[in-house]
């Protein structure tokens, strides 16, 4: 088993547990993930924080997926389940952060990050781009020109600099990274579940025009007021 889950109460720890491979992601390394975030879902949790070893949080992909020619060329996707389930998340990296490891962590809704934290993306030097959310996470969280800087360039992000770009949530004090998360975690399970939802989908309003986004947020905290908003 790659990939360990442990739950206590509502908040469940999703441990990426390669760290041979520094958490290199194969497709079973991420059917894995997406079974451990199932079970999670399904024993009712409210958060889940994912995590890795100290030395990485994942470098992506297992190079064997794009190097070899007998090795099966499937992505590891399992993890992109976090898009869908309707349950906050967040992304607990300490060490490296490359590529798809990157792309896991800005699928989460927070990224917290020790100072140890190193961000890349370096699919461009492989031949290929960032296609399992890279590019457009770290433009709408950074801007276009710090996507175009680190996805040509594949120039390496330190956690201080990743924060103040804007591209993490924030960053720990040394070794207090998956106490933080948890902590963060369990403030997010004890929320009103309708209103964590309502809120969670208020800020990706920001990619419509400002007169909209208002309106709808509006609409949100309308529902919330008359009790008609549903827990997702």
């Amino acid at each position: 088993m790659w990939v360990s889950l442990t739950i206590d109460d509502d908040v469940a720890l999703v441990r990426l547990d390669r760290p041979a491979a520094l958490n290199a992601m194969t497709a079973e390394f991420g059917d894995e993930f997406r079974a451990a975030v199932e079970s999670a879902v399904g024993a009712g949790v409210r958060a889940i924080v994912v995590a890795g070893s100290d030395r990485a949080f994942s470098v992506g992909a297992d190079r064997a997926v794009f190097t070899q020619p007998s090795a099966p060329r499937t992505a590891p996707s399992g993890w992109l389940c976090l898009r869908d389930i309707g349950v906050p998340s967040i992304a607990a990296v300490s060490g490296h952060a490359i590529g798809g490891g990157f792309e896991l962590a800005l699928t989460c809704d927070l990224i917290i990050a020790d100072p140890s934290a190193r961000f890349s993306l370096p699919e461009v030097s492989l031949g290929i781009i960032p296609g399992m959310g890279g590019v457009q996470g770290v433009a709408r969280a950074g801007g276009t020109l710090v996507a175009r800087d680190m996805v040509l360039t594949g120039r390496v992000v330190g956690a201080a600099e990743a924060a103040t770009l804007g591209l993490i949530s924030r960053v720990t004090e040394p070794g207090a990274l998956v106490a933080t998360a948890l902590e963060a975690a369990r403030r997010i399970a004890q929320q009103p579940v309708a209103a964590v939802a309502a809120a969670r989908e208020a800020v990706t309003l920001v990619d419509l025009p400002l007169p909209n986004a208002l309106r709808a947020e509006q609409a949100l905290l309308a529902q919330l007021r008359t009790g008609s908003a549903r827990p997702q």
